[in-house]
């Protein structure tokens, strides 16, 4: 179950059938409804083992001013490719969830390359681990396992480290 926050928006699912290829029509398709609808979606690609992307967007703080991020919860099946990609202006931080996923960074290889060559150029990235990709990296991630792995990856607007701020400090209630 999927719960929308009182401060983000869920905008959309996509469904991505990995047994088309990056751009072919149906490869890619964007649902927009309410969440029951969209869990009834989502359902019916997971019988059919396709991948499931849950974009939360438009977040807000309490004040309602916008936060420069984005949070992807990603459903990937068994054996799936991502399309080699590259973030060009952002970070993307991925949290496997459940499963167990290869993360493969590369300039030369392809979704198409042979499996051996991804497996063994990849990262493995279990439960409860991340991986971060900064900008520029060309990457993917490769589902190795049997099952369904899930990660939510947090995309951040790319600024200097020593611009964002570290600001957690205990305070007391307010009078």
């Amino acid at each position: 179950m999927v719960v929308v926050p009182d401060n983000g928006q869920l905008l959309k699912i996509a469904i991505i059938d990995p047994a088309k290829k990056y751009g072919e029509e149906g490869q890619y398709v964007t649902y927009e409804g309410s969440l029951e609808e969209l869990e009834d979606v989502a359902e019916k690609a997971r019988w059919t083992r396709k991948e499931v992307r849950w974009y939360y967007r438009d977040l807000r703080d309490d004040s309602d001013d916008p936060v420069a991020s984005q949070v992807i919860v990603t459903e990937i099946p068994p054996g799936h490719i991502q399309p080699f990609h590259t973030h060009r202006t952002l970070h993307e931080v991925t949290i496997v969830m459940h499963g167990e996923i290869r993360a493969v960074d590369s300039d030369h290889l392809e979704e198409g390359s042979p499996a051996r060559e991804l497996f063994d150029a990849g990262r493995v990235i279990k439960e409860r681990c991340m991986v971060v990709e900064g900008p520029g990296t060309r990457h993917t991630i490769y589902n190795t396992s049997q099952n369904y792995a899930t990660m939510v990856t947090i995309q951040t607007a790319r600024i200097p480290l020593d611009e964002f701020p570290h600001d957690w400090e205990r305070d007391k209630p307010k009078a």
